[in-house]
């Protein structure tokens, strides 16, 4: 979590702000993702994983693309908000 990197806002004070305090990198310097599941809908695969944050543990879904030109690549993104789906817990 030390080297988390915010793509969408080029501000580095925020980052530290979203990597010290709120993934509190210092004390919790991992976090995982778990795939427990997929399934294709479309031409998209979609994933099911439990993401532990701060040692507390919620599960996500999220849509992954794979393509294949020359090598296999894997895209995808998701949003995390504490605000809503029980994240409040890992203020």
């Amino acid at each position: 979590m030390s080297t988390i990197e915010l793509l969408d806002i080029n501000n580095e004070s925020f980052e530290a702000e979203i990597r010290d305090e709120f993934f509190e990198a210092p004390r919790y310097p991992t976090t995982t993702l778990m795939i427990t599941d997929s399934t294709t809908q479309g031409d998209q695969l979609i994933v099911s994983a439990d993401l532990t944050i701060k040692d507390q543990t919620h599960p996500i879904t999220f849509p992954v693309t794979i393509t294949n030109n020359n090598y296999p690549s894997i895209k995808t993104s998701f949003a995390i908000d504490r605000n809503i789906r029980g994240l409040t817990m890992w203020k």
